[in-house]
């Protein structure tokens, strides 16, 4: 029962993202993968009973207590006590998230087939995009592989939806996302993916036709957070593998990569202008301008953070106030039409510099264990610096990847160290 058990909410944590693009029907702010997650927590609630936590995951429930606690008393202290519900909303969120990585993740997740079936369908991803894009180029044919008769978690109707892929296909140059919504949210599906395939040692033995492949339809979508990260994955690996002693026939194999990945880039650019529109993304720095420019997603939090005080610095202003207080703070009303910005900022702002730093502190602890893990790493701390990423639909199943591969490379050590002596 309990394989079953752990099939089940793996296959959830891995189709999370997809699943999140949908709205559960029962409230707006609610999407059907946490609905079904929901459930799953609430028929599995023995477990709380049982709790066996790992490294991470004990770092990762005294930063949940640090940020809970400080919450209630930024909002306190605030005087936000009024709207105390839209606060208890996004603190109930960030609370479930962090249950699900502290107790359920280190019991059912199972690491192994949770990595083949992330590959599996970033590789089925990657070929429906591809299809997107022919389908497009040849025929000007708009296609949206989203299911019609579910409603989409953003509150959009399908239709207008719809018309807004066309509109931005007459107007700019269609970003197809396979079955995602956004084209970021597949970027960050897909580039852990490329990673998986790139330095899992079970996985890196498949070929670099897969990889390379999946590469390529990141670049189509033109996402500039896909783009970037894309290109330092793949420096990553050329880095770790030049440092090692190579064969003449992996300089060659290397060589062919990156001279393939340069002549389809080349390509790829000059029949869609990849580079333009990235220069224009990263160009668009206005603080005021709410748009999907990556210098806006990154800059924007730090300026507010800049703007509190002291006091508000140190211990953060809490989960789910900084929307009210741009609204109330004279301070801040340069940046109240939107309450977005990164994650590593809404840390930063929420919980304060000591808050940050217990983050970071977390998510570095499972470094030192490995080249999988050092990359996924960095690339969760580049996700959070580029976009609005923690409790996100591909937060959990990065976080899953993370804690379960460190907890079981540090058992494995701790076993060697045992039969050592």
């Amino acid at each position: 029962m309990e394989l079953k058990n752990d099939k089940i909410f793996t296959i959830l944590i891995c189709v999370f993202p997809i699943l999140g693009v949908y709205s559960s029907g029962v409230s707006t702010s609610l999407s059907l993968a946490e609905l079904i997650l929901i459930l799953f927590f609430i028929t599995h609630l023995r477990k709380m009973l049982h709790m066996r936590l790992g490294g991470f995951a004990k770092n990762y429930a005294f930063f949940t207590i640090y940020v809970f606690v400080l919450t209630m008393i930024s909002t306190m202290f605030e005087g936000l006590t009024d709207s105390l519900s839209l606060t208890a909303i996004r603190v109930l969120r960030f609370v479930f998230y962090s249950l699900i990585i502290i107790v359920y993740i280190p019991e059912y997740f199972d690491i192994n087939y949770g990595k083949k079936l992330i590959v599996r369908i970033s590789m089925l991803s990657s070929g429906v995009l591809a299809v997107q894009q022919l389908l497009y180029i040849f025929f000007g044919k708009v296609t949206a592989f989203i299911i019609p008769f579910l409603g989409l978690a953003s509150g959009v109707e399908m239709d207008v939806f719809r018309a807004s892929l066309s509109a931005q296909a007459t107007n700019y140059y269609f970003r197809s996302s396979a079955f995602f919504t956004e084209p970021a949210h597949f970027c960050h599906y897909v580039i852990l993916g490329i990673m998986l395939m790139l330095f899992d040692e079970k996985e890196e033995n498949h070929g670099f036709w897969r990889p390379i492949f999946c590469t390529v339809c990141v670049v189509l979508t033109t996402s500039s957070f896909g783009i970037i990260v894309a290109l330092l994955v793949w420096g990553s690996w050329l880095v770790i593998k030049c440092s090692k002693k190579i064969t003449v026939k992996q300089t060659i194999r290397i060589g062919v990569i990156v001279v393939l990945l340069l002549t389809v880039g080349v390509y790829i650019n000059k029949k869609f202008n990849v580079m333009g529109i990235l220069s224009s993304k990263l160009a668009s720095s206005t603080i005021r301008r709410q748009d999907s420019s990556f210098a806006y997603r990154v800059t924007r939090g730090f300026s507010i953070y800049s703007k509190l005080n002291i006091l508000e610095k140190l211990f953060g202003v809490g989960i789910g106030n900084i929307g009210i207080i741009l609204q109330q703070d004279t301070r801040l009303i340069d940046f109240a039409e939107s309450d977005y910005m990164n994650s590593l900022s809404y840390i930063l702002v929420s919980s304060g510099i000591l808050g940050m730093m217990i983050f970071i502190k977390t998510i570095v602890s499972n470094f030192k264990y490995g080249k999988l893990e050092k990359c996924l790493t960095l690339y969760i701390l580049i996700s959070c610096l580029g976009s609005s990423f923690l409790n996100s639909v591909t937060w959990l199943m990065c976080i899953a990847i993370l804690s379960k591969s460190s907890d079981h490379k540090s058992i494995e050590k701790m076993s060697v160290s045992i039969n050592y002596e």
